[in-house]
């Protein structure tokens, strides 16, 4: 806080304002009135209040201690501090309140070790049932939490986050068997269609969907070799005639070898969309 004022000795001067009010603050001597300038308006007093980037956020002449109190109360609130003075800033520590210099975060969740309600030693890396083993059970309640057939904890839920998106879903199945058993994502979502029955299965696959993009691109097209395949889910490719020439399990970008196939109009049927391809050889 700082005050400044001007035509003085009617009767104090500047020293003596400030003694006569008990004023701790700076006290400036504005006697070329350029501050005033700058902010006041009408009568004296007129009180300013500035934020920390500088900008007025209050301005008016009088007293008015509670609109003053409110204006540097908002003020406050949005200054960045350090509250637990480690050096880091509470806009970016991982534990705001708790001093941690090294910001350790071993299970990558955005909450610092130190201040992690869920043992990071424990409930990371896929251990969803918190047994310090990552083994085919931590598949299986991992799938019972995301279909909702078991209750939910939020430390599991953190374990069982392998994309660290946020979320759970049918993506971080995919990855904790790749952890436990090996094997690419489609070598992956195979063995999880042999784990399950064909309801819980449909329903994962079903998701995966939605998360990723119900869309599929093809180029080029037309095309004389090798065509370009992007989406996700099951894909069949029938010619003219209603034969089935091509079908597959897509998870991402693949090539469709087409070299075998002559030319003519094909359809290709994934997530209930059609597309109509055209190879010329």
């Amino acid at each position: 806080m700082v005050g400044s004022g001007f035509d003085w000795n009617q009767p104090y001067s500047c020293v003596e304002w400030a003694d006569q009010f008990g004023i701790t603050y700076p006290l400036l001597d504005d006697s070329n009135t350029g501050i005033y300038s700058l902010f006041g308006a009408g009568y004296i007093p007129h009180n300013v209040v500035i934020d920390g980037d500088g900008l007025v956020i209050y301005s008016a002449a009088g007293h008015n201690t509670n609109g003053i109190t409110a204006a540097i109360n908002e003020a406050l609130s949005y200054l960045i501090v350090d509250a637990d003075q480690d050096g880091i800033m509470d806009d970016v520590d991982n534990c705001p309140d708790v001093h941690n210099v090294q910001q350790e975060d071993i299970d990558g969740d955005g909450d610092g070790d130190l201040c992690d309600s869920c043992n990071n030693l424990i409930w990371s890396g896929g251990d969803v049932d918190g047994n310090s083993a990552l083994d085919i059970f931590d598949i299986l309640f991992l799938v019972d939490i995301i279909l909702g057939e078991t209750n939910t904890y939020v430390c599991a839920e953190e374990a069982g986050d392998i994309t660290q998106d946020g979320n759970i879903n049918v993506m971080d199945v995919i990855g904790l068997i790749q952890i436990v058993i090996g094997g690419n994502q489609q070598q992956a979502i195979q063995y999880l269609e042999s784990m399950l029955n064909p309801i819980e299965f449909k329903q994962l696959t079903q998701e995966l969907v939605m998360i990723e993009s119900p869309k599929i691109l093809v180029w080029p097209n037309p095309s004389n070799s090798v065509m370009n395949i992007n989406g996700y889910g099951y894909v069949q490719i029938y010619d003219m005639l209603g034969k089935e020439v091509y079908e597959n399990y897509l998870n991402g970008h693949h090539l469709w070898d087409t070299r075998n196939l002559p030319s003519g109009i094909y359809h290709m049927f994934n997530n209930g969309e059609t597309v109509t391809v055209t190879l010329l050889k």
